[in-house]
């Protein structure tokens, strides 16, 4: 500390001045140290690298295997999101439409499939129309076209049976056809077929024989033709939603293979078709799945796995199963081959390759790592050499932000010192200042240096006014010491916010009168009612109206009104035309012990914690303080509450 002997400094800024050197040499000794190894590893990169290329092979193939099994996880959950009480095609739809899938089977209760659909029993005996029968003798067995589409068409206008009408339309589209008449055929599978009736029909087989036709019609169109775009998006519509147009899964099948040869330029269901050629693929193999939540082959390119307690069976094909993996392997330097390999499949690993299994969840998978470029050494060199510069920069620059901190903590923590002794300097004055007061009195009134019983009571009151006022004193810093330690009880009610102004106003009723002072009151009726402690919220109030006297000056005039501000907010405002807030000072009211005017010989008494009282109970109510000033006019303090009961 010898630079600051023969100095003027006070001990407060030598103390500053010493730490705030300590902190520079705690910083700058760190940083220098930091940056020659920096030099030192980047110097020996290159023997490190060859060095840590074994070791790297292993952490790096643990990292890509978890990064396995964490997918495995991802598609379990996938899985577990589906609503067990849907419906199984709609659930069937949901998992294949969002992807993570390439299919899925649904159990039922017994473990037997129940999507897709096994081959359904016939319905019960369909009647037979002899009509009907006739017609299809002439069409099939004579190939009489005329006499079999004349038989149609009148089986078609008189028969009562839905089923049997649609029969019928259908054979008289098939006779147009053979009589090469295609265009009346699809005029007529277009104009019928759609109608309701014949879309929910079902045949003995539960199929929809309307869907059939109305394939037949789009294939039988020209690709230019108005009507078939309307048409294909209709039949991809409905085959699309598996919730309310029912179909068994064979024939919703079969349709989308039709329509993706029919009408490719409109086609938009690859999942859909694909998760249904998988999970028929699935239900031909008979197999069953362990259901331990691992990937099991069964049959040729399809894989499937049972998470324990679910009754989805998650299905994959086999590419598709690689490429997802291989997706969500941790990332690698180029420079590096990783592979996912199916059972079967050979590695191709160099020299300085590995292959290990991939993990329990897919058994028999095997994880090949190898080298792509022997300049891979070289380049990693190159790319720790800049690691290591660029993490060195980020831990100086680090080291320097935390230095900065630390300064400025220091900092802060001899202001407070310095504020803290400065209040120690205010409230000594504002102690003594009534109590010599006090004492004169008492001392005068004990000699008897007094002329009649009004001079007594004059001395008394003066007595009084100074015991107020510290009183006042007293209680400011009891409650800021109660709620900056949190240890007040509040107890809260349903209140009033007028009633709470006016008890304040008539507490400090006396001091307004005293003091000359003119109070407008404006009360907006049926205010909502606030959950407050009554006590606690008059302080506010009682704090407010006491800076508002304190900082008043020639206009001796104050505003208090309330109002509802929204549905879910009582405002209480205090305004006067004291001497108003500057810009500066209006960012710190609030702080604790801060005043505007610091000097001891400030006209308005008080040590600065009145409004950091009211902050920390309007804090504690879920309330907020707003300030409106204008420097030299006035200001004015609206306290925002919750109405009781809202949630805002």
């Amino acid at each position: 500390m010898a630079f600051f002997r023969g100095t003027s400094l006070s001990t407060q800024e030598r103390q500053f001045w010493g730490l705030l050197l300590l902190g520079i040499f705690a910083v700058f000794v760190p940083t220098i140290f930091m940056l020659w190894f920096m030099w030192k590893a980047v110097g020996n990169e290159d023997a490190a690298v060859r060095n840590q290329l074994l070791s790297l092979y292993e952490r790096r193939l643990d990292e890509l295997a978890r990064s396995a099994d964490d997918y495995r996880r991802q598609l379990w959950l996938a899985l577990a999101d589906s609503e067990p009480d849907r419906p199984a095609a709609h659930r069937f739809a949901e998992v294949v439409t969002a992807g993570a899938l390439d299919s899925v089977v649904v159990l039922g209760a017994n473990g037997h499939i129940v999507y897709p659909d096994p081959t359904p029993a016939p319905i019960a005996p369909v009647h037979r129309d002899p009509q009907l029968e006739a017609a299809r003798l002439a069409e099939s067995r004579d190939a009489d076209w005329p006499a079999a589409l004349a038989r149609y068409r009148s089986v078609a206008s008189r028969a009562g049976l839905v089923t049997t009408r649609l029969q019928a339309l259908l054979g008289q589209a098939r006779c147009l056809v053979a009589l090469q008449r295609s265009e009346e055929a699809v005029t007529l599978l277009v104009s019928e077929l759609n109608r309701p009736e014949y879309l929910e029909a079902r045949d003995e087989r539960g199929r929809a024989p309307a869907m059939d036709g109305l394939v037949d019609a789009l294939a039988l169109m020209d690709l230019e033709e108005a009507t078939r775009a309307p048409l294909a998006n209709g039949l991809l519509r409905r085959l699309g939603d598996y919730g309310a147009f029912h179909l068994p899964a064979s024939q919703r099948l079969e349709l989308l293979g039709r329509l993706e040869r029919v009408a490719p330029d409109h086609w938009q269901h690859d999942h859909l078709l694909r998760g249904e050629e998988l999970a028929r693929q699935f239900a031909a193999s008979g197999a069953s799945v362990p259901d331990d939540g691992s990937f099991h082959q069964v049959s040729d390119g399809l894989w499937a796995m049972l998470p324990s307690g679910s009754d989805l069976v998650g299905l994959f094909g086999e590419e598709r199963l690689r490429q997802e993996l291989s997706r969500h392997m941790v990332t690698l330097e180029t420079g590096w081959l990783v592979d996912v390999l199916a059972p079967g499949q050979a590695p191709q690993t160099g020299n300085e390759g590995r292959a290990v299994a991939l993990g329990e969840g897919f058994p028999d998978w095997v994880l090949s790592l190898s080298v792509d470029n022997r300049e891979l050494l070289v380049t990693r060199a190159r790319s720790r050499r800049a690691m290591y510069i660029t993490s060195g920069i980020m831990v100086v620059g680090l080291i320097l932000v935390l230095g900065g901190i630390i300064t400025r903590f220091l900092t802060g923590h001899i202001l407070e010192t310095r504020l803290k002794n400065d209040l120690l300097a205010t409230v000594t004055h504002e102690l003594k200042t009534p109590l010599a007061s006090v004492r004169m009195l008492v001392d005068t009134l004990l000699d008897g240096h007094y002329r009649d019983s009004h001079t007594t009571r004059e001395y008394l009151e003066l007595i009084a006014k100074e015991n107020q006022r510290l009183s006042r004193l007293i209680e400011h810093f009891l409650n800021y010491s109660r709620l900056e330690r949190h240890k007040t009880g509040f107890q809260m009610s349903s209140v009033s916010v007028t009633q709470i102004a006016e008890t304040a106003l008539e507490a400090i009723g006396d001091k307004l009168r005293h003091e000359g002072f003119r109070t407008d009151r404006e009360w907006e009726p049926d205010l909502p009612r606030i959950r407050a402690d009554a006590d606690a919220m008059t302080t506010v109030v009682l704090n407010l109206l006491d800076n508002a006297i304190k900082y008043s000056r020639e206009e001796k005039w104050i505003q208090v009104r309330s109002y509802l501000e929204d549905r879910h907010h009582v405002c209480l405002e205090v305004q006067d035309h004291g001497i108003g807030i500057s810009r500066r000072a209006l960012r710190k009211i609030f702080n604790r012990f801060f005043q505007a005017d610091r000097s001891l010989t400030r006209e308005a008494e008080g040590v600065g914690l009145g409004l950091n009282i009211v902050k920390l109970i309007l804090d504690a109510h879920g309330g907020r303080i707003r300030v409106k000033t204008h420097p030299g006019k006035g200001s004015t303090f609206t306290v925002v509450m919750p109405v009781a009961g809202s949630r805002r």
